[in-house]
């Protein structure tokens, strides 16, 4: 944990090179850095547990407290996840994941993978599966999922029978990125 400790010391610490600059404060009066060591490893996440570490007081709740708590509890989501996914995405699907949260389309992320568009919607697919809350609205937004989602209710038998009523522009593996989406939706 050592080094996650330090990681967080130093965001928390450039939080109060912040707010010692906007209250005209050393930073050291604004918070010590034995607090900040003691946040960054007991990792309070609320009002009543960050006021119970020893030293912390009101004061220096009402200048940083807020922003301590939201780096916190943010930091522990980002660890967390990362956790998770280092346990449960394969490398290739990982590379994916990333050129997803950094917003590429379907192509531009088929291009950079040199790999067909077939194959990274069904990493995509993967990663849905694995992380529901996925943001895919660089491959596909919401209204083209409604669509897909309003077609579904005729009660399709086959892919081809769906991409036959959606509109040209609607790809096989854009239709397999929908169905995914709309799945984990549904349960």
């Amino acid at each position: 944990d050592y080094d996650q400790n330090l990681e967080l010391f130093h965001l928390l610490r450039d939080a109060r090179e912040k707010a010692a600059k906007k209250f005209l404060q050393a930073p050291n009066i604004i918070c010590p850095d034995s607090l900040l060591s003691s946040i960054s490893q007991e990792r309070p996440k609320t009002k009543g547990a960050m006021l119970s570490l020893k030293g912390f007081n009101e004061r220096m709740f009402n200048k940083i407290g807020n922003d301590f708590l939201e780096i916190i509890n943010s930091y522990e989501d980002t660890s967390d996840h990362q956790k998770f996914l280092d346990k449960k995405l394969p490398s290739n699907i990982q590379e994916t994941y990333n050129l997803l949260k950094k917003g590429y389309d379907l192509q531009e992320i088929s291009n950079l993978r040199k790999l067909t568009e077939a194959v990274i919607s069904i990493q995509i697919e993967s990663i849905i599966d694995y992380l529901p809350d996925t943001d895919i609205s660089s491959i596909i937004d919401e209204p083209k999922i409604n669509i897909v989602k309003k077609e579904l209710k005729n009660d399709y038998k086959t892919l081809k029978e769906l991409k036959d009523r959606l509109p040209k522009d609607f790809t096989y593996p854009l239709i397999r990125i929908a169905l995914a989406k709309l799945k984990v939706r549904a349960s």
